[in-house]
C-alpha cells in the first residue's frame, strides 16, 4: 500500500462515513492516486466539517504521510457516488441499513459496493434493493475487518496506528469474487480471498473479543469514565479463557458451513496490544476504549451485527453457541436493549425461510437452486 505498487483497481472512488475508517481510507487511495469523493449523513456533517471546507485530510502514521486533496466532499449522496467505480462503505455495520437506502436510487450501471466490514451486511443489502425494485446492474462484496488500526487525532485529522495483515474477502455472491479481488488486490494486499461471506464474517476477531472484553471489565470502565485501554488493561487470562471458548464456537459454525474462518495459535490470544495476533500483529497498545459500555461500537455493532447473525445461522446449522449466546444475552440485560430483535437476524438477512443447504447455495450463487 506504499509507493510501487500496481493500481489495478479503477481510479473513482466513493468512501462513505466520517470516522477513523473514512478519514485514513480516503485519505490513503487519495495520496496514491486516486479520485476519492467522501460522503457523510447531514445531521453528522460536525464529524467532517473540516473536510467539507478544505476537501483536505492530513495523515500520519505507519503509512503514506501528509495532505490529501479529495475529489467531492458532501453530504449529498448523489454528488458522491455519482461517475464512481467503487462504493465503499467504511461505515458500522448499523449504518448499512440506511446508507443502502440513499444509493439505492442513485447507483450507476456496475458500480461495486464493498463493506469494511460486512457481517453478512451484503445479505441486507441485496434484500433492500430486491424491496426497492433497484433494476441498475450492481456488484457487492464484503471485507472481514477494516484494513487498518487507525483513530483521528483531530478534525480532518488521521493518525494510522498499523495495518491489518489478513483481511478476508468475498463477493455476495462468491461467483463475483476472483473479478472484484483482482481489481482491489494491488492496493489492499491484506485480502485474501474467501469461499463466501460466511467465512468472512466468522473471520472478523471484533466480535470474539471486544463484547467479552467489554462485558467482564464494564465496572473497570464505568469507574475509569473511559480512561481505559482494552488490550493492555483488559485482556487479561481470564477474559482470554472467554475470548477462546466463543473462537470455538465460530470454528464449529464454520465447519458446519463447510467453510474454514481465521484460526490462531493459543498464544495469539495472550497478547495485551493486538486483536489475536494475526489481524493486527502489533500496534494497538495504545488504543483507547471502550470509553462507554452502553454506546460504545464494542457493543453496538458487535454484539448485534457481529454475533447475533453468527448465532441464528449457527442454529440453522443445528450448532449451540452457548457461551456467545450468553455474552448477547448478559449485554442485552446490562444496556436494557435487546440486540436479539434489534440485530441482523435470518429475517433482515432475507434467509429466513431457508435451509443450510439452500442458504449455502444462496451464498454460493445468488440465487436458491
Amino acid at each position: 500500500m506504499l509507493e510501487g505498487e500496481s493500481l489495478n483497481m479503477k481510479k473513482r472512488v466513493a468512501v462513505l462515513g466520517g470516522g477513523n475508517g473514512a478519514h485514513t481510507m480516503a485519505a490513503e487511495m487519495a495520496l496514491a492516486g486516486y479520485e476519492v469523493n467522501m460522503f457523510e449523513l447531514p445531521k453528522f456533517r460536525d464529524k467532517i466539517e473540516k473536510v467539507l471546507n478544505t476537501k483536505t485530510i492530513q495523515i500520519e502514521g505507519v503509512g503514506r504521510k501528509g495532505e490529501a486533496k479529495l475529489n467531492v466532499v458532501s453530504t449529498k449522496i448523489e454528488d458522491v457516488i455519482r461517475g464512481v467505480d467503487f462504493i465503499m462503505y467504511t461505515l458500522p455495520s448499523f449504518a448499512h441499513k440506511p446508507f443502502a437506502e440513499l444509493c439505492a436510487r442513485h447507483l450507476e450501471e456496475n458500480q461495486t459496493l464493498v463493506l469494511w466490514p460486512g457481517n453478512f451486511g451484503t445479505l441486507e443489502i441485496a434484500k433492500i434493493f430486491r424491496e426497492m425494485n433497484v433494476k441498475t446492474k450492481f456488484k457487492l462484496a464484503e471485507c472481514s475487518t477494516l484494513p487498518y488500526a487507525t483513530r483521528l487525532s483531530g478534525p480532518g485529522q488521521a493518525h494510522l496506528h498499523s495495518y491489518a495483515t489478513k483481511v478476508l474477502f468475498s463477493a455476495f455472491p462468491a461467483t463475483d469474487t476472483t473479478e472484484i479481488f483482482s481489481q482491489l488486490k494491488d492496493f489492499f494486499p491484506m485480502l485474501q480471498p474467501a469461499r463466501n461471506i460466511a467465512e468472512v464474517a466468522l473471520s472478523n476477531p471484533n466480535p470474539i473479543l471486544h463484547p467479552p472484553a467489554t462485558l467482564l471489565n464494564a465496572g473497570r470502565i464505568e469507574y475509569s469514565k473511559g480512561n481505559f485501554h482494552v488490550y493492555v488493561e483488559g485482556i487479561t487470562k481470564s477474559v482470554q479463557e472467554v475470548v477462546k471458548a466463543i473462537h470455538r464456537e465460530f470454528m464449529m459454525t464454520g465447519g458446519a458451513l463447510n467453510v474454514k474462518p481465521m484460526d490462531y495459535e493459543k498464544s495469539d490470544f495472550e497478547s495485551s496490544e493486538c486483536i489475536m495476533n494475526i489481524a493486527f500483529p502489533t500496534g494497538l497498545r495504545d488504543i483507547q476504549g471502550p470509553f462507554n459500555v452502553h454506546t460504545d461500537r464494542y457493543v453496538t455493532e458487535d454484539v448485534p451485527y457481529g454475533l447475533v447473525p453468527i448465532v441464528q445461522i449457527a442454529e440453522l446449522a443445528g450448532i449451540k453457541m452457548p457461551v456467545t449466546r450468553t455474552m448477547i444475552t448478559l449485554l442485552s440485560a446490562m444496556n436494557h436493549v435487546d440486540y436479539w430483535r434489534q440485530g441482523r437476524t435470518l429475517g433482515k438477512m432475507g434467509v429466513k425461510d431457508m435451509d443450510l443447504d439452500e442458504f449455502k447455495t444462496y451464498l454460493q450463487i445468488g440465487k436458491r437452486d
